[in-house]
């Protein structure tokens, strides 16, 4: 009975004892992080944003011109005779295309219209629909000689 009474003095003492200790202890660390003036401001970083640009392209059999949809304009360059077969390779392809991409950012443009593109083939004129199309070719009279093909 007196090991009962004891443990039960023992059990009030530390209750009491961890109140008195609550109300006499400094402000919690989460106190001092909601009392703190605020940090001064850091430089701010510059947030890059995405950018996306898409390009479709289409290979005109017939004609034998590449033609690529990119923004608001259409572009269309001739495959040479001699390159013709290489277009319908993987490999061949993607050269064209990146060829027809420095044209665009390196050659000569020629605007052409709606019905001249009708003329040179329908398929053209309709992937081209609602676009400003732009005949791309090399700068003939560069000094620097392009390794292109």
């Amino acid at each position: 009975m007196y090991w009962s009474l004891a443990v039960a003095v023992c059990l009030i003492g530390q209750i009491s004892g961890f109140t008195v200790f609550q109300e006499t202890a400094t402000p919690s660390f989460l106190d001092e992080l909601t009392t703190q003036e605020p940090m001064p401001p850091t430089t701010q970083r510059v947030i890059d944003a995405n950018e996306f640009d898409q390009a479709l392209f289409l290979y005109d059999a017939p004609t034998h011109q590449l033609v690529m949809k990119l923004g608001h304009y259409c572009y269309i360059h001739g495959v040479t005779s001699s390159s013709q077969q290489l277009v319908h390779t993987a490999d061949g392809l993607l050269k064209f295309e990146s060829i027809l991409m420095y044209l665009v950012a390196a050659g000569m443009h020629t605007q052409m219209t709606h019905a001249d593109a009708k003329r040179l083939s329908v398929p053209i004129e309709h992937f081209c629909r609602g676009h400003d199309i732009q005949v791309v070719s090399r700068i003939h009279h560069s000094t620097t000689k392009s390794t292109i093909v």
